[in-house]
């Protein structure tokens, strides 16, 4: 409802809109064929009780004969039904004014061919980088948005098509690749693969790299392949290799391939070697820092504690939206020296210390860029900053978490203190 609102200016139109069309499902009552309101009955008549215990039969799309439940006498899944599969009939009803004067637009003249190519070509571009979700396509009130910006010039394409628009953009970009790539004398790749926490899918991304001859430097995604087998050497091996050879024709220009340090892509890597798949493996540099830094905090016992101390204080804090409010209370606190030391350029002089010599010539002196600095830091006062947690994979968000720490840690102090967390003060454990 509260996504209505945008529409109809006046809130008597979109309740008068609810009732004149029947908005049962947004509001929760049930609808039967006897006393039924909602406009989608239009398109649906109801079947027959399959048995006693069925207390809504199901209803029968006029349209397609698609049977739909009604498992609490609403018409949500009837909704639903109509804008996915015939979302033309949500535009059509929903795009007829409800009161005189609230069409937007008059007719527009109708796109040419070439016009309607750039615009889906623009479209399928804002799905694709946008990482939005096809199914968007269905809404009947951005449909109706579209249609109306464009006084009915351009039509959204349904689903079903977006999807068919996103597979032939992505075939027509392979071809570029391929085209690119062949004109390359050599060519290096980057893999290496990723779990999705919220599936558990794993996936392996080969990204590739080569001059072109007008010796520009390109970088592009050969491909993202989901791994239904272990993350072995050879699992890997394999898919690397049918992304080099087979989509793209590699053999013959596959100069290096860089990976970290997993044992795993290590051993796809050898694989590759000893089948002259590729000349050379160079392993990732900031990886191989990472590990460096990673195992020298962790081999010195003094830097290992800190660095643990703070973890467990960002992890109570963040947990917690009682530590969180009393952090940005106590950084709001004129007490603290940390967050009011006044830079020496901006602290107020007295008439006394000035002579007529260092009195302005005009009321509006031109700042010079280091009084534009000391102001802009001045401005900034007061913006209270949240605590940073770490990455054990990025050794530079360790960094950034103890600088943070650092920078608040009076405030961080008093907070644990009020609090009653002795155990993790940074005053009483540092």
């Amino acid at each position: 409802i509260t996504n209505l609102f945008s529409f109809y200016p006046d809130p008597t139109c979109l309740f008068k809109a609810m009732s004149q069309r029947g908005a049962d499902s947004a509001c929760g009552s049930s609808a039967t064929a006897k006393n039924a309101q909602s406009w989608v009955w239009k398109h649906f008549t109801l079947e027959r009780q399959s048995s006693a215990k069925e207390k809504f039969p199901p209803a029968k799309c006029r349209l397609c004969g698609k049977v739909v439940t009604r498992a609490r006498g609403n018409t949500s899944n009837m909704n639903r039904h109509i804008q996915r599969d015939h979302g033309e009939l949500c535009l059509e009803e929903f795009s007829k004014p409800l009161v005189a004067g609230t069409e937007l637009f008059g007719l527009a003249p109708i796109l040419g061919e070439e016009d309607m190519k750039e615009a889906n070509d623009l479209l399928v571009d804002a799905i694709v980088w946008g990482l939005l979700p096809s199914y968007m396509m269905e809404n009947p009130f951005l449909r109706q948005f579209v249609e109306k910006v464009s006084r009915g010039s351009f039509v959204l394409p349904h689903r079903t098509k977006m999807t068919k628009m996103i597979e032939a953009k992505y075939e027509e970009v392979k071809e570029l690749l391929k085209k690119s790539l062949a004109q390359a004398s050599s060519v290096a790749i980057t893999t290496d693969g990723a779990t999705m926490k919220n599936t558990g899918d794993s996936y392996i991304a080969i990204t590739g790299h080569w001059i072109t001859p007008g010796w520009k430097l390109v970088s592009a995604v050969l491909g993202v392949k989901i791994s239904d087998e272990s993350h072995t050497g050879e699992a890997i091996f394999s898919l690397v290799n049918d992304v080099a050879q087979k989509d793209f024709f590699l053999a013959d220009k596959l100069d290096a391939v860089a990976t970290d340090n997993g044992a795993n892509f290590v051993k796809a890597v050898e694989l590759m070697l000893s089948r002259n798949v590729t000349e050379e493996h160079v392993r990732c540099a900031c990886h191989t820092l990472q590990l460096s830094i990673k195992t020298a905090l962790e081999s010195t016992k003094r830097a290992a504690e800190v660095v643990q101390l703070f973890r467990t204080i960002v992890t109570t804090i963040s947990g917690s939206p009682v530590l969180l409010k009393a952090l940005r209370d106590k950084q709001g606190n004129p007490d603290l020296s940390f967050q009011f030391e006044v830079p020496a350029s901006l602290e107020e002089e007295s008439d006394e210390d000035l002579d007529e010599s260092t009195q302005p010539a005009h009321e509006n002196p031109v700042l010079d860029s280091q009084d534009l600095d000391d102001c802009s830091d001045y401005l900034h006062w007061g913006r209270t900053k949240k605590v940073i947690k770490d990455i054990v994979t990025r050794w530079n968000s360790t960094f950034y978490m103890l600088e943070r720490a650092v920078e608040i840690r009076e405030a961080i102090d008093f907070v644990l203190i009020d609090t009653g967390r002795l155990d993790i003060s940074p005053s009483s454990n540092i």
